[in-house]
């Protein structure tokens, strides 16, 4: 399994917008009596999801929190 998410964030001020993409992907299938993956029973599964948020601060430094 992996993932992989870019984000940008753009600042005015005491308003905030960030958005992000999110890339997952990951394999699953069949186990045998030994517990191991039986060969070619394998399936893989993604995933794409978007997000998009505002924030607005009531703060005198809303980047005084900012790592």
């Amino acid at each position: 399994m992996f993932r992989v998410s870019p984000r940008v964030e753009i600042i005015f001020g005491k308003f905030k917008m960030d958005t992000e993409i999110e890339y997952t992907a990951a394999q699953y299938g069949t186990d045998g009596n030994d517990l191991k993956v039986i060969s070619g029973s394998t399936n893989k599964i993604n995933n794409i999801h978007f997000l998009f948020t505002t924030t607005f601060s009531f703060l005198k430094n809303p980047n005084q929190f900012l790592l």
